[in-house]
């Protein structure tokens, strides 16, 4: 999957091919090694996204959770 993620100071999109899961219309992306990654920090007050699921674009709001045990992932429920 393609995820595009808007910079909250730029303003910029950036697009990241990442790893997912779906269940229903809810999908869950694990952030490897987040602390060398920034990008997911954009959707930790929640934020829309686009993305581009098994080659049809889709949109979605998108919220980066962190466990106890500091492991990221980010969570999009689709629109």
């Amino acid at each position: 999957m393609l995820l595009t993620v808007t910079g909250r100071r730029t303003g910029t999109k950036h697009t990241f091919p990442v790893g997912y899961r779906q269940s229903g219309e809810t999908l869950t992306i694990p952030v490897m090694m987040a602390d060398r990654k920034l990008w997911w920090r954009n959707l930790s007050d929640g934020a829309p996204v686009a993305l581009v699921l098994r080659g049809s674009p889709r949109t979605g709001q998108a919220r980066a959770v962190t466990d106890a045990e500091g492991r990221v992932t980010v969570e999009v429920l689709l629109d």
